[in-house]
């Protein structure tokens, strides 16, 4: 049968409606889900400059002693505010999604907050990105990876003086967890591990870190050495020549 022009022109604008329903069909669900994906996505912002406006000195929250820090010499390239590093963003995540207010007025937090908002696991491994030298080598599986804790509970990190980093505060730090070595500390000992508190003329003298790795340690109790004898002969070279005489 032949059909008329009018019939055939009829015939392929149905054809060509139902070939694009049946694209819609088959593409719209997937289309739709990037869409809604897309506002939850978020991107590096125009950097520090913006952080600043509300995290200066003087507002509610200030960051501004990063700048004070190791982390905020901007001529070394391994800072997080060296050109291209992405400032603030380097540490807390893409964050132009915290830089909008919601409705009510208030912003979401940024990808990594570094308290309980954000799993230990995500603040560790933001760290790790960076840190991840020798000395962190046994930080998988050490005493402290295992108990969960986050390099922020050792480490203050907006501080121009991290305590756990300075000779006569650290101790402060360690003993907050580890409390019966401090009893043991206070006894009588040649091994002065002492705060300001305890009020002993040798603080500063000594500290955790002489002997210990807290990032995991070869050796037993996270020490720096494979053994306690090799351990002590670090500082007691005498001790096993005296012993062989």
């Amino acid at each position: 049968m032949i059909m008329n022009p009018d019939t055939r022109h009829a015939s392929s604008k149905m054809t060509a409606i139902l070939a694009a329903f049946l694209i819609l069909i088959m593409t719209g669900p997937a289309a739709a889900a990037g869409d809604e994906d897309q506002p939850g996505e978020s991107e590096y912002t125009k950097g520090v400059k913006q952080c600043m406006t509300c995290h200066k000195e003087g507002k509610e929250r200030p960051a501004h002693e990063i700048f004070f820090t190791e982390m905020g010499i901007t001529g070394d390239p391994d800072s997080p505010f060296a050109e291209g590093n992405h400032d603030c963003e380097a540490c807390h995540g893409p964050a132009s999604q915290h830089l909008k207010k919601q409705p009510d007025g208030s912003r979401l937090p940024p990808p990594v907050t570094f308290d309980d908002k954000t799993p230990v696991a995500e603040q560790n491994a933001m760290c790790m990105n960076c840190h991840n030298d020798s000395g962190r080598f046994h930080w998988p599986g050490s005493a402290h990876n295992l108990e969960n804790n986050s390099c922020v509970d050792c480490h203050d990190l907006h501080t121009p003086n991290d305590p756990v980093l300075s000779l006569e505060t650290q101790p402060e730090v360690c003993y907050q967890c580890h409390k019966e070595q401090r009893a043991q500390f206070l006894r009588q000992s040649r091994h002065p591990v002492q705060t300001p508190s305890a009020t002993m003329s040798h603080v500063g003298l000594m500290s955790c870190t002489d002997c210990h790795n807290p990032h995991g340690g070869a050796g037993p109790a996270n020490l720096i050495r494979n053994t306690v004898n090799e351990q002590c002969y670090d500082c007691h070279p005498m001790a096993p020549i005296m012993k062989t005489c």
